[in-house]
């Protein structure tokens, strides 16, 4: 029996030895955790590059309340108002991006908004609305309580300055950041 173990030993050894001395397993042994690595990276890496191209999205409020005003255009982002929905912001051959539709007052129905869109809507327009639109809900529901002097009460705080303190606890820099305009 030790015999047969020791040529079934010899032979996985020569097999092994056989498939690992040859230069594709060697490339592949050494190139494939790059390999994984792009698959993993370059995705998260593409979807984080900003297009230079201002996207247009159609607000249509049929509440006739100041949702649309409230919409302010931006680097990525150009606003437009709109009246109904068009078959032509349907149409491939269109330069409207997206359309947000507000068929029912926000503070009532908080599910009255939708985004469509040919193409899957981004985090950051997803986050824009949102952000625009709960603001508003927000202004409007304090000004209902009728609270004397809520601009007052209300303020944001805002961080001006930053200072870079490294480990050795000397502050180096100070840097002042501007302001925005509150409203």
């Amino acid at each position: 029996m030790p015999k047969a173990m020791n040529k079934i030993l010899i032979i996985i050894q020569r097999e092994f030895l056989n498939r690992v001395s040859k230069k594709s397993f060697i490339l592949l042994t050494i190139l494939m955790p790059f390999i994984f690595a792009a698959l993993i990276f370059v995705p998260a890496l593409l979807s984080t590059v900003k297009s230079d191209e201002v996207k247009q999205v159609v607000i249509i409020d049929h509440t006739q309340k100041k949702y649309i005003g409230q919409f302010k255009d931006d680097e990525s982002y150009h606003f437009i108002a709109g009246q109904e929905m068009l078959p032509e912001y349907r149409s491939d051959t269109t330069r409207i991006d997206a359309v947000v539709e507000i068929t029912e007052d926000l503070i009532q129905n908080p599910t009255a908004a939708a985004i469509y869109s040919r193409k899957e809507v981004t985090k950051g327009l997803l986050s824009l609305v949102n952000n625009t639109l709960n603001e508003q809900i927000r202004h409007d529901k304090l000004t209902s309580y009728n609270i004397p002097e809520l601009q007052k009460i209300s303020c944001r705080i805002l961080i001006r300055d930053t200072v870079h303190v490294p480990s050795n606890g000397v502050k180096t820099a100070v840097q002042t950041n501007q302001m925005p305009a509150l409203r």
